[in-house]
């Protein structure tokens, strides 16, 4: 940011298209594959592991329900958690229980 650099050329993909064996003649029959470049994938490692590290500085204590970027939690975790949290919200009478929405963010 301080170098004025885009980042928006680190966020292109590739895509290719692959037939399948089985199917012929129609918009089915390929498979379709992103490749990203080997500069994004490196500069994603070395973000990820700068933000790791912030994360392990006594003063910068992410909340419990930061599972990105944490060594002990992940997308697995994240999903648990949802997972409990529509059980409780969908228990009980239809009159009387709570609405639950979830709002997921990709960057």
């Amino acid at each position: 940011m301080e170098n004025n650099i885009s980042l928006m050329k680190y966020k292109e993909a590739g895509l290719y298209l692959i037939e399948k064996p089985v199917k012929q003649d129609d918009r089915k029959a390929y498979r379709s594959i992103c490749v990203l470049s080997s500069t994004n994938k490196l500069f994603g490692h070395i973000l990820c592991g700068r933000i790791r590290k912030a994360f392990e500085v006594e003063q910068a204590r992410p909340s419990e329900r930061q599972f990105g970027f944490r060594k002990d939690k992940s997308t697995i975790d994240a999903l648990g958690e949802v997972k409990k949290f529509s059980k409780e919200v969908n228990s009980g009478d239809l009159k009387t229980r709570d609405f639950g929405l979830m709002i997921s963010l990709d960057v």
